[in-house]
């Protein structure tokens, strides 16, 4: 193995972190640090390491660098006050709009830190019955049997 194909396998994490860094750099740019929520900032860094925010905030001035430490420090902690067993209880069954309302309950989270428990239980059965409205379609009729009533 010669030395310069070494040092390419080597230095291949680096490259890595670099490259992560420039495609997470090109999605921040499109990001407004004064009016996105954090749930936004949170689908754009949620896979990142620690020094791929540390590498970003390297491109970006004080204020920006401070929302991107916070976010690391902070508001990538944020789950939700709802378990699997409480979204259970509500009547939500296993299967992907369960996914899908966990995903929405912790960007929910995210963006609203301080609600309550009866406040996230609120937002989960909003989604749910959304969710069974789309999945029912807008033809559906919940008294089809009125038309055979005399």
């Amino acid at each position: 193995m010669t030395k310069s194909r070494y040092l390419k396998i080597a230095n291949m994490p680096k490259f890595i972190v670099i490259t992560s860094i420039y495609s997470r750099h090109k999605d921040l740019d499109k990001f407004n640090f004064r009016k996105d929520q954090n749930s936004k900032l949170h689908s754009i860094l949620n896979k990142s390491t620690k020094s791929i925010c540390l590498g970003l905030t390297q491109w970006y001035g004080k204020s920006k660098s401070i929302r991107i430490i916070n976010y690391w420090n902070k508001i990538r902690l944020i789950k939700p006050k709802l378990n699997t067993d409480d979204l259970f209880s509500i009547g939500i069954q296993e299967g992907p709009i369960l996914g899908k309302i966990k995903k929405e309950l912790e960007m929910y989270a995210i963006d609203y830190p301080d609600t309550s428990i009866k406040e996230q239980r609120g937002y989960a059965v909003f989604l749910y019955n959304e969710e069974l409205e789309n999945e029912r379609g807008p033809d559906y009729d919940d008294n089809l049997c009125r038309d055979f009533i005399i």
